[in-house]
């Protein structure tokens, strides 16, 4: 439309200027004739112009209307729900980060962007990107992998120029409004990634920087986190009960060790370090049966499929199995502890792989802990390391339950079935 419309004035001017040019060469000899028929052609161009201007405005005045109502029609279709109110928290760490380069101040922009700090842009984000990871997993790559990693890596270098940096931030930002522009206008997720955000953000403001604390000698300041861990503790803990008892009692249990230490006189950093790497192991697979449930949800699905039901009972089979295996072993049953192991590594496993593999390739991390679990199991060896083992692989099968039947997991039904399918598990 705005090529045309220029073409067209341009048209008209140029004759215009011709006209003009004639009128004002009738003193220079034109004929009255020629005087005359020009003022004509003038006049009639004038009258062109004045109509083909009416058409123009006419045709803005339509197109603003169009523009207008397709703006509202859009912005009626947009969500505003909590997935879109949690990252737009993440923005205003963003626009301090570029703000502060663009002042020259490095240090400041830093602080901002990440440096171990409860809300600086990079732990904000670790709570609110699994919106984006999922939703659109190139744009997510894009911003983590490639420019803020980029950006980081300039922000620690002193020979780094602050115009490059600048220019990353930018980037950033750009790319993280134009990923908050699509969030909007795509359909709504599982509320379960609500519940996931809300686990990760309180993992990423605490237990992370508390380890980054620890390592760096700084016992006060991980005290001071830790009260905040205990506090937040009580706004997720139901998210991962509801999906597993038994990484919610371990969470509790590693929490009260974690707190006996810190309320010491004198805490020690050798004592607290391992306390705090196992309450965030713990944590991490609570976070992980949440995640598996969210990821794994479709909003079209109105109740489970009976194959799913059987492939969740093996997998709740699988865990009975490896726990009787745990039990031979500790009493030094080597043969039996072994023969469970192999027996759900391999009849049992192969019953469920395909289910799983059609979940993106779920089976895969399940294979590793078996492997892993069963390799041990059938010989004298470390307590502690085939302990470990074997809860690795109980905590892979939990988490594999949650990837089949994870949206429906709540549902007394669906819990009656799968015990019920689950002692015919031979």
């Amino acid at each position: 439309m705005r090529g045309k419309k220029g073409v067209k004035f341009i048209g008209f001017l140029g004759v215009l200027a011709m006209s003009l040019g004639l009128l004002s060469a009738c003193s220079s000899g034109v004929s009255q004739a020629s005087y005359d028929a020009s003022k004509a052609q003038l006049a009639t161009i004038q009258q062109q112009l004045t109509a083909a201007q009416q058409q123009v405005t006419a045709k803005d005045q339509s197109i603003t209307k169009l523009n207008a109502d397709l703006k509202a029609a859009m912005g009626s279709a947009l969500r505003n729900d909590k997935e879109v109110s949690d990252l737009k928290t993440v923005r205003p760490s963003l626009v301090d980060t570029l703000a502060a380069l663009q002042a020259g101040d490095v240090a400041k922009a830093r602080n901002r962007f990440d440096n171990f700090n409860p809300d600086d842009y990079n732990t904000i984000w670790h709570g609110m990107e699994v919106y984006v990871n999922f939703r659109s997993p190139a744009i997510y790559h894009d911003l983590e992998a490639v420019h803020q990693a980029q950006l980081t890596k300039l922000m620690n270098d002193p020979q780094a120029k602050v115009s490059d940096m600048v220019v990353e931030a930018q980037t950033m930002l750009a790319e993280w409004d134009a990923i908050m522009a699509l969030d909007q206008a795509g359909p709504a997720l599982s509320p379960l990634f609500n519940d996931l955000a809300n686990i990760r953000l309180v993992k990423a403001q605490t237990l992370t920087i508390i380890t980054a604390k620890l390592k760096a000698g700084d016992v006060a300041t991980s005290k001071a986190l830790y009260t905040q861990f205990a506090n937040k503790w009580a706004d997720i803990e139901d998210s991962i009960h509801e999906r597993s008892a038994s990484a919610y009692s371990a969470i509790e249990d590693d929490m009260s060790k974690v707190n006996t230490a810190f309320q010491k006189p004198t805490p020690d950093v050798k004592d607290l370090t391992p306390l705090v790497a196992t309450l965030l192991t713990s944590f991490n697979f609570g976070q992980g049966v949440v995640n598996a449930a969210a990821r794994n949800s479709d909003l079209t699905k109105t109740t489970y499929a009976s194959g799913d039901v059987q492939a969740a009972a093996v997998l709740a089979a699988m865990q009975s199995k490896l726990d009787a295996s745990l039990a031979s072993w500790k009493a030094g049953n080597y043969a039996d502890a072994g023969a469970a192991a192999q027996l759900v590594n391999g009849t049992w496993l192969s019953n469920v792989t395909a289910a799983l593999k059609a979940h993106n390739n779920a089976d895969a991390a399940l294979k590793t802990a078996l492997d892993a679990y069963a390799a041990l199991a059938g010989k004298a060896g470390d307590a502690g390391t085939v302990g470990n083992a074997e809860l690795a692989a109980v905590r892979a099968a939990a988490v594999a339950q949650q990837v089949m039947v994870g949206q429906f997991w709540t549902d007394s039904k669906l819990q009656d079935a799968i015990r019920t399918a689950a002692v015919t598990i031979k």
